[in-house]
């Protein structure tokens, strides 16, 4: 086998090795979402008000985890932002509402799909180290990029 036949099969190798950690991240996040309860009262009729807000018309729920450490959305078909169980009790009404604008401004602006495409490319371009210094910094400034939208939307 030539040297080309063996880079190919370690791109390959490379490839699935990658394509198997994302799919066992997809059922952990599954799981995630699977373990928590969908949240009630007060903090959904906020939840709205941030729908409205950001000006979010789609499908998006809202559930409250007991294992997640930080709030998240999650979900390319249907979203969920996820709360740590315990947040709603710890904040109040205006740290909740930062909170929700942040989340749901990912939604509106299909961050999930372009994270999707930017690990699709990463996976299939891993030897390109230039491209994991790139998806690094869309990251950082996709994430100021939300933070500077949800001031503008509380006005701040």
């Amino acid at each position: 086998m030539s040297w080309e036949g063996f880079a190919f099969l370690g791109w390959g190798a490379v490839v699935i090795a990658m394509v198997l950690l994302l799919v066992q991240r997809m059922f952990f996040v599954k799981g995630l979402i699977a373990q928590s309860k969908d949240a009630s009262g007060s903090i959904v009729d906020l939840f709205e008000r941030c729908r409205g807000e950001v000006g979010y018309r789609g499908r998006c729920e809202l559930k409250l985890s007991p294992v997640a450490g930080s709030p998240s959305v999650c979900g390319l078909f249907r979203p969920v932002v996820l709360v740590p169980e315990s947040l709603p009790g710890q904040l109040g009404d205006g740290d909740l509402r930062s909170i929700f604008l942040h989340e749901l401004a990912h939604v509106k602006r299909w961050d999930l799909w372009v994270s999707m495409v930017q690990t699709v490319l990463q996976i299939v371009y891993f030897y390109n180290p230039l491209l994991w210094v790139v998806n690094g910094i869309i990251r950082k400034v996709r994430e100021q990029a939300i933070d500077e939208a949800v001031m503008a939307t509380m006005g701040e």
